[in-house]
């Protein structure tokens, strides 16, 4: 089993006390995290790889709980009309998505999710 650590500037968790270590260590045992915590607590010796990251953030990723992928095909379309009423929504999203084709969904997802990728979302739920 591969022994992975990975250092980086500073290392947020999501555990009960929401610790940030400054800068901090993630321990990856396999494909399983084994240990997170501050640098200066760290025993050298025990990894296979070593990975440093010094002036980066170690975050869990993004969750973009709700997105209409097809949709990053419509960026910019809308500028200087409200979306929070009917006639405004209308008259801009809805008249562009009326001549949407099949065709045109999978690279707009592929997009969607590469920008997606970059920002460091890990996963999503696609409405209808």
């Amino acid at each position: 089993m591969t022994k992975t650590l990975i250092k980086a500037r500073q290392v947020v968790c999501l555990d009960e006390g929401d610790h940030v270590y400054e800068p901090g260590y993630v321990f990856v045992e396999g494909t399983r995290i084994a240990e997170v915590g501050p640098q200066s607590v760290l025993e050298d010796g025990r990894f296979d790889e070593v990975i440093d990251l010094p002036h980066k953030l170690l975050m869990p990723g993004l969750v973009n709980a709700h997105t209409h992928s097809p949709m990053s095909l419509f960026r910019g379309r809308a500028e200087g009309h409200s979306l929070f009423n009917f006639e405004g929504w209308y008259n801009t999203i809805r008249v562009i998505e009326q001549v949407m084709t099949p065709d045109m969904l999978p690279p707009a997802v592929a997009l969607s999710c590469a920008e997606m990728i970059r920002t460091g979302t890990t996963c999503f739920a696609d409405g209808r």
